[in-house]
């Protein structure tokens, strides 16, 4: 699991799942092409807590907070990580974020993994997993994270339901498709 290979201890963490009737690959395909604009709720979210709300694609997203695609292992996990020490800071160097727990006052990595169930049936999850390196930082979240948790896993929820809706689409259609195209004999 990528999580444990960025971030194996955390001080708070957050995870959500959904299951998803279709193959592992169009439910990775959906996850990684996530649309947040899909959500008025995501949007109206976002926009409370200052985020910006310009480009809510995943990709756009990440790049407008400054978040890192870290590593991706292809249909089944991708994972996304800042650190900051006074604001977010993008990751320059993987492997240093991945050893340095001295330097900066937070680290967090969020991920979204697909786990084939049987042929058809998958489960879609997403993790958070915050590492509040100094003390001042873990007291703050200590206060923050009960406050925005919620709001936070409901986004989380929300992206679950997108990535579901649009991975079962895409799927049916493709089986559809796939039927009523004639075979060669």
């Amino acid at each position: 699991m990528l999580l444990d290979k960025y971030l194996p201890k955390y001080t708070f963490k957050e995870y959500h799942d959904i299951q998803i009737s279709c193959s592992k690959e169009y439910a990775y395909t959906a996850a990684r092409n996530l649309d947040f604009s899909k959500s008025k709720t995501i949007r109206f979210l976002l926009t409370v807590r200052g985020l910006p709300t310009n480009d809510l694609t995943l990709e756009g997203f990440v790049k407008q907070v400054k978040f890192t695609f870290l590593e991706e292992i292809q249909n089944e996990e991708f994972i996304i990580g800042f650190w900051a020490k006074v604001g977010v800071e993008k990751i320059i160097d993987k492997n240093q974020f991945a050893i340095d727990n001295t330097s900066r006052r937070l680290k967090v990595v969020w991920n979204f993994k697909i786990n084939q169930i049987e042929d058809e049936l998958v489960v879609a999850s997403t993790e958070t997993r915050v590492y509040c390196i100094a003390m001042i930082t873990k007291l703050f979240f200590a206060i923050y994270w009960p406050i925005i948790r919620p709001f936070s896993g409901l986004i989380r929820k929300k992206m679950l339901s997108i990535i579901k809706e649009n991975a079962e689409n895409s799927f049916k259609s493709s089986v559809l498709k796939d039927n009523l195209i004639p075979s060669e004999t």
